[in-house]
């Protein structure tokens, strides 16, 4: 991910209406620098280090506003927390380190026949799908 990348986060939320503020364009340098994923508090405390004071709170709702628009996507770890990662828009799914947090993604999934399966009993139009595997890295193996 570059600055490519941010450029077009900050064109889809202009063209969205929503305005871009400081603290929402620091929050998007962070995100820059971080291509493995981020907490919320990971992204407070390189705002902090960078001298800008923006509180928690409204890092959480900037990251809401991203995830809400498609722009980054919220990966739930096993032990509750939750990391955020900036993807491209392709179709992929993620497998989480337990041990270091880091997340690898992956295209096949393999649930087309259960989607139209669940589609069928359950007379819902499924629009997409998250698959997240969690396991250890081959790097927290070896350790």
């Amino acid at each position: 991910m570059g600055p490519t990348l941010v450029r077009q986060m900050l064109s889809t939320l202009s063209e969205r209406g929503h305005r871009l503020t400081r603290p929402r364009q620091t929050v998007l340098r962070v995100i820059e620098a971080s291509p493995e994923g981020f907490t919320a508090r990971q992204v407070y405390q390189a705002t902090r280090r960078r001298g800008i004071r923006i509180g928690l709170t409204s890092i959480y709702r900037t990251l809401n506003l991203l995830v809400r628009h498609g722009l980054i996507q919220e990966v739930h770890r096993e032990n509750g927390e939750h990391r955020y990662l900036a993807c491209e828009a392709n179709h992929h799914h993620h497998a989480v380190c337990m041990a270091c947090g880091r997340i690898l993604d992956f295209e096949a999934c393999g649930l087309e026949d259960l989607t139209r399966r669940v589609a069928r009993t359950t007379r819902m139009a499924i629009l997409g799908h998250r698959l997240e595997l969690f396991g250890q890295c081959q790097d927290c193996r070896k350790r």
